[in-house]
């Protein structure tokens, strides 16, 4: 379950909406059974008892141990005045 501010994906619930109460993470992680749970400001870290790593949120500097995640804002394009937007996917 987590709960708190999820700016940058960092609860794990595939959006980057605040959590006011508990909620389970779902996303892969409803048949695992999680041992550890490592925190920062912007992304978690979970290990289960099989020792897969599971992470969440904004993976800057790999704080998220991939070479790439992609983060995407919401943003109304009419806003920007012109400035260039770059969304990426894998």
């Amino acid at each position: 379950y987590t709960w708190g501010d999820g700016f940058c994906g960092q609860l794990g619930l595939g959006d980057k909406r605040p959590q006011l109460l508990p909620r389970q993470v779902e996303s892969g992680l409803d048949d695992e059974v999680v041992v550890t749970v490592s925190c920062g400001n912007r992304h978690t870290l979970c290990v289960t008892e099989d020792g897969e790593v599971w992470s969440f949120g904004l993976g800057h500097f790999g704080v998220l141990g991939r070479n790439f995640t992609p983060f995407e804002y919401d943003v109304d394009i009419e806003q920007l005045g012109g400035a260039g937007v770059a969304l990426g996917a894998t």
